[in-house]
């Protein structure tokens, strides 16, 4: 029986530093568990080596359920920028986290 590594989990991967960050990840052997709000901008995504891409919204508590499971480590690169209302803001740069 094998040990075989544990994902390590990344928000916001469809961004530019979710993505950059789950790219290096991959290129350096890891299994990559990427949380993305839109599947339809994952395409880059997907054709990296070890990726898993799940659909979630860190707004939405109860589509995370499950996604952490037998990961080692997170690394959370979400976030709502300049322009969201205050209450998107709220909802995913804190209760999200």
């Amino acid at each position: 029986m094998g040990n075989k590594p544990k994902p390590v989990f990344v928000t916001g991967a469809t961004g530019s530093i979710g993505y950059m960050l789950a790219k290096r990840l991959s290129d350096n052997g890891s299994h990559v568990r990427a949380l993305v709000r839109d599947l339809s901008q994952a395409k880059n995504l997907k054709m990296l080596a070890g990726m898993e891409v799940l659909s979630g919204d860190l707004s939405r508590p109860k589509s995370l359920h499950g996604v952490l499971t037998g990961c080692s480590v997170v690394y959370h690169a979400a976030a709502k920028l300049l322009g969201s209302d205050r209450a998107s803001f709220q909802a995913v740069n804190v209760d999200g986290t």
